[in-house]
């Protein structure tokens, strides 16, 4: 069974820390979870009783049909299971439902600060932990944590980032006469 877990770099920490798909709980599971949780005591209602809260049965769904294709396959059992009556389903079909892979393989990917240091890990973890790390070494998040941890005025920043840029431009220069050179001597000139 594949994993479809993400790993992410904790910029808060400084950790690793596998993501794991989570199914969405509704307030109704919630209900239901924290009520049997306790059999033989009192049951409290939580925010008083069910006749209390208001019933949003009468109002049109918000999403239109073109969201409903890129639905993950836990959530689309759960809307379906709620058509017909809801149904309680174990913790462990909850979790491979969430593992399942989706019919639509992250056709529209979500846009979030850890978008670019977010990997899928899909059966090898040591290869998509080495591709991880390579990305966080390229974008340099290391060091961007150590220098923020105290305040840069804005001319040495200047100044810093000036010199990054001329020394990396002036590596991939060298880099690439250094390849030119081996050309010509691969090729006998």
């Amino acid at each position: 069974m594949r994993c479809s877990c993400i790993a992410r770099w904790k910029a808060t920490s400084g950790v690793w820390q596998p993501v794991s798909p989570a199914p969405r709980l509704t307030s109704q599971q919630v209900l239901d979870t924290v009520r049997a949780s306790a059999p033989g005591e009192q049951k409290v209602p939580i925010r008083g009783d069910e006749s209390d809260l208001p019933s949003f049965s009468g109002l049109a769904p918000r999403r239109g049909p073109r969201i409903e294709a890129y639905k993950p396959a836990h959530l689309q059992a759960q809307e379906s299971s709620r058509s017909g009556g809801f149904t309680r389903r174990t913790p462990d079909e909850l979790w491979k439902a969430a593992s399942a892979p989706s019919t639509v393989q992250h056709a529209i990917s979500p846009v979030m600060p850890a978008t670019s240091r977010s990997v899928e890990v899909r059966g090898d973890l040591s290869r998509t932990y080495a591709n991880l790390r390579g990305i966080l070494n390229k974008s340099d998040i290391r060091s961007e944590l150590r220098l923020q941890e105290r305040y840069e005025k804005p001319k040495f920043t200047r100044q810093r980032l000036k010199s990054e840029r001329h020394r990396r431009r002036f590596g991939a220069a060298v880099s690439e006469k250094v390849g030119a050179v081996l050309l010509m001597k691969s090729r006998g000139m």
